[in-house]
């Protein structure tokens, strides 16, 4: 893509700036009369935390204990949050589809005719409810976003992002308004996108010219993270064919990959259709996530794009930051489509659009801005050694 790195990180910092200004403007004008000063102050600060930080030197040792100290502490508060907010409060649904899915489930009954609390059927894949049991016997939902958070530490780890960098953009994570509200909604699309990234930045390091043991387990894995969103599809298209135009792998070898991928996406579903290919045929999440979101030819158009992007991918970091900003724009195509429909109070305020759809473009953004940065940083230092 024909941008400079500069432009790419101004471009990725001003998308979560703008996420969080949707969030905190919505959610704060429902506890004060005017929130736009507030929303302003916040939003210069989420500013300052992105555009502003990446320069400041935190010595080595200060830094890793910032870093932990800064992990140990949102863990803590999270729980706290978890005690003190039931779910049962606030006016969002998708720990009770949870629920519902698994008790339908249990009781030997279709799980995608289950309803929510409030009246809505499942809409996600297989795997997010496989994923979900444990904390569904556990009684505590939230810990889904708190497990995405971790793994999001890891994956910062194995990619040796300096500490100062670390420090910065987890306290941006933790202090941004669509991260507090996944979290305390126990709403877990944070969770969903994280575990996607992670098999791509796994497979990007696997040696592609052997079909190998390791190939074959990521396919399998990135199969079953599949089967939580479909619209997650986006960033596996846009890697696999970036690898396959850089001839990374053969085209042998990604058609096995795919086949062994879909193989593991389609085994996610049989626990739930047996018995029930009927009522699967009737409901099913397929039906469900193509009528609440946007009509079919937009979603192919998406696709469309994903593969003509991929082409003009100069890098595995481009990689990243393009799954990132096409996962936005469609959302953000979806978020006016129902301005359209119905007005922006209600598609905005009264929540006809669902704006957490935007957090699934956040961890591919975070990531690019960090490996982005520590090159930058990088290049500064040799600089300043010559």
């Amino acid at each position: 893509m024909k941008f400079t790195n500069n432009v790419k990180l101004f471009i990725s910092k001003s998308i979560l700036v703008f996420i969080n200004l949707l969030f905190v403007y919505k959610y704060l004008g429902r506890y004060i009369g005017s929130p736009i000063t507030v929303t302003l102050f916040l939003v210069v600060f989420y500013i300052v935390l992105l555009f502003f930080t990446n320069k400041i030197i935190i010595p080595g040792k200060i830094s890793y204990w910032f870093n932990w100290g800064l992990i140990f502490l949102f863990i803590g508060l999270a729980i706290f949050a978890f005690q003190q907010i039931p779910p049962t409060s606030l006016n969002v649904d998708r720990w009770s589809v949870i629920t519902s899915f698994w008790g339908s489930f249990l009781n030997h009954e279709y799980p995608y005719k289950a309803e929510s609390h409030m009246g809505n059927v499942p809409g996600p894949m297989p795997f997010y409810f496989i994923l979900a049991l444990p904390f569904y016997f556990i009684g505590e939902l939230g810990y889904l976003t708190i497990a995405g958070f971790l793994l999001f530490i890891y994956i910062i780890e194995k990619l040796k992002i300096p500490g100062n960098q670390k420090f910065f953009l987890t306290a941006f994570l933790i202090c941004s308004a669509f991260f507090q509200w996944d979290l305390v909604c126990r709403s877990n699309i944070f969770f969903n996108a994280i575990l996607i990234l992670g098999c791509l930045i796994w497979f990007n390091t696997i040696e592609k010219q052997k079909f190998n043991r390791k190939l074959i387990m990521n396919a399998i894995i990135s199969g079953f993270v599949l089967s939580t969103r479909t619209v997650l599809i986006i960033p596996y298209i846009l890697t696999y064919l970036y690898t396959l135009k850089e001839k990374k792998i053969t085209l042998l070898h990604m058609i096995f990959f795919g086949i062994i991928l879909i193989l593991a996406f389609l085994i996610t579903f049989i626990p739930f259709i047996l018995n029930h290919f009927q009522d699967f045929l009737e409901t099913n999440p397929f039906i469900v996530q193509s009528s609440s979101l946007i009509p079919l030819p937009y979603t192919i158009g998406f696709i469309v794009l994903t593969i003509f992007v991929s082409f003009l991918c100069k890098s595995e970091i481009d990689t990243y930051f393009l799954s990132g900003l096409i996962l936005f724009i469609s959302i953000f195509v979806y978020f006016i489509y129902y301005i359209a429909l119905y007005g922006f109070h209600k598609a905005y305020l009264e929540s006809m659009a669902d704006i957490s759809y935007f957090i699934f473009c956040v961890p591919f953004i975070l990531i690019h801005i960090l490996i982005i940065e520590k090159k930058n940083n990088r290049i500064i230092s040799i600089q300043d050694q010559v």
